[in-house]
């Protein structure tokens, strides 16, 4: 019993730890600050990819050295793809 108190309240306090950016809007409401995702890690190779439907995309290379290209979906969320060699 005390064993599974332990653990509950060990994820509580995990899972409350996570708090997000906001800004007070022009209106007096608060609104969600979104980071702008950078590529400054990430070089360009200089070639492209082009997918199966015809899209053309700039590779880049991560520090890692492992390539990808950065996917748009319809949401607007950016992402990266990997590819596989």
């Amino acid at each position: 019993m005390k064993a599974l108190l332990l653990i509950i309240s060990i994820l509580s306090l995990t899972t409350g730890a996570k708090s997000q950016n906001a800004t007070k809007g022009s209106t007096g409401n608060y609104v969600a600050v979104n980071k702008a995702k950078t590529l400054q890690e990430s070089k360009n190779t200089g070639s492209t990819f082009t997918d199966s439907k015809g899209n053309v995309y700039p590779v880049f290379e991560s520090v890692n050295g492992k390539l990808f290209y950065i996917r748009k979906s319809k949401t607007g969320n950016e992402y990266k793809v990997y590819l596989k060699l």
